[in-house]
């Protein structure tokens, strides 16, 4: 498909660079030429260098044949012109990418009046992860799939887990939990593994499991150590504020360490029940005083990735193990490791992801394709996911998996069974029936679109 991205920051950078690895053609277009050339000289993509604003410049990418165009410029009402001349312009789909939380409220309105066909709110995506992270202590991350019933958690194996040195088919019978270790990043590199590999120190690892089993996983796993009851957040902008009042509805004690007075007193209008407290969060005689050593988890989201550091350091040294932050440079992320704060977020990589989502639904849309698939950032890589129904076609029901009938492409893995409502981990004598759903875990190389094309 031809896409379009208007804005050549970082997030629109990832954006161009994951979507041309999967032979999109791709656009760029922004107002800052060095950046439209460090793009295009990086990657194969091509650029425009003028605003997004302007129809000539839209005409000159191509937006009258333009399957997709996303804005993704820092100005909101940029944004929504760009979608509303390109969609008159005659590109057939505009996503646009809002920074201003209130403006999500009335979301509908907004696609209606701009002609747009999806809005993302990066601030909103990142709270959404934060607030359902923070009851996982240190798992990388833990995500929904396409059934609000299974979940994926990103885990680092460290030594003396219970993991290290384990073949895969060895896993299950030291746990009383039913998974499937469905990816394994070491070195760099991402693998779908298969029952033979073993497992090491340092290794990143996906696990699939039904949602009502994930904490018992966890804790099997000594992963988890005490609920949460108390939470202090350095950083009371946007997502902040959304990310506490989620937390608030659970009843939890909250604490905003917020360094903008005016910004303080915003929050106690907007958050009478949590307490916020003037200062900065790398201030360790402040956190003391606030009793940083007695709170169960830290959450880190200021837009400054030095002080987010700084604080999640402090906090590991007073003994938290449920430590999150907000982060954008990938490198930090190897500080973070060596001390076992493994749970750092990016919203540049969370909304490339949920743009990738659309993206390929778009492409599966258009071409009348029965499966659904998505791509999952993991370690560094992408991995697609996808989730196919076994109908009357195929040709392979009642076949246990791993009868020589049912084989499978290289690197696929069947995640989970979906029938009659339940979740399946499956086994070596598990059978596909008329009815079912498939998730599948694969190598980005690979396009499904009906179940029988995971077979040899």
């Amino acid at each position: 498909m031809k896409i379009i991205i208007v804005g050549a920051g970082y997030s629109g950078g990832l954006l161009a660079e994951q979507l041309g690895d999967l032979g999109h053609e791709i656009v760029v277009i922004d107002k800052d030429k060095k950046a439209v050339d460090n793009i295009t000289n990086r990657l194969s993509v091509n650029g425009v260098w003028g605003s997004g604003a302007s129809r000539n410049v839209l005409l000159q990418a191509g937006a009258e044949m333009a399957d997709i165009l996303i804005t993704m410029t820092p100005n909101d009402e940029t944004n929504l012109l760009v979608c509303q001349l390109a969609k008159n312009s005659g590109t057939r789909r505009v996503v646009a990418c809002i920074n201003r939380t209130e403006l999500m409220d009335d979301a509908d309105y907004i696609k209606e009046k701009f002609s747009i066909d999806h809005i993302l709110c990066p601030q909103r995506i990142l709270a959404e992860m934060v607030t359902r992270q923070i009851y996982f202590p240190t798992t990388n991350r833990v995500l929904t799939l396409y059934d609000q019933r299974v979940l994926l958690a990103e885990l680092t194996i460290e030594k003396g887990s219970v993991f290290e040195g384990k073949k895969l088919t060895d896993l299950k019978p030291s746990l009383n939990v039913e998974f499937l270790v469905v990816a394994v990043s070491r070195n760099g590199k991402a693998v779908i593994p298969q029952g033979s590999f073993v497992l090491k120190e340092g290794d990143i690892i996906c696990v699939v499991t039904h949602n009502k089993e994930m904490m018992e996983l966890l804790s099997d796993m000594g992963l988890i150590t005490k609920p949460v009851k108390s939470v202090m957040i350095v950083g009371g902008g946007e997502t902040g504020l959304i990310v506490s009042q989620h937390l608030s509805k659970l009843k939890l004690d909250i604490k905003i360490i917020e360094n903008d007075r005016e910004r303080c007193e915003e929050l106690y209008e907007h958050l009478p029940k949590v307490d916020i407290v003037y200062g900065s969060g790398d201030d360790i005689k402040l956190l003391e005083e606030e009793k940083i050593s007695k709170t169960d988890a830290f959450i880190c989201l200021t837009n400054n990735d030095e002080l987010n550091l700084l604080a999640s350091l402090i906090a590991w040294s007073k003994g938290i193990k449920n430590i999150i932050l907000k982060i954008r440079k990938a490198s930090y992320e190897k500080v973070l490791r060596q001390v076992t704060i493994n749970v750092s977020l990016s919203e540049d990589v969370l909304l490339a992801a949920r743009i990738m989502d659309y993206v390929q639904s778009v492409k599966n849309l258009n071409r009348s394709e029965a499966g659904i698939s998505r791509f999952f950032q993991f370690a560094g890589d992408l991995i697609m996911v996808s989730k196919l129904d076994i109908t009357n076609s195929f040709g392979k029901v009642n076949i246990p998996l791993k009868s020589d009938k049912m084989k499978l492409k290289k690197n696929v893995l069947i995640a989970a069974i979906i029938r009659d409502g339940d979740m399946i981990i499956p086994k070596g004598s598990d059978v596909f029936k008329t009815g079912d759903s498939i998730i599948v875990f694969s190598e980005q190389t690979y396009s499904f679109t009906q179940a029988s094309d995971i077979l040899e």
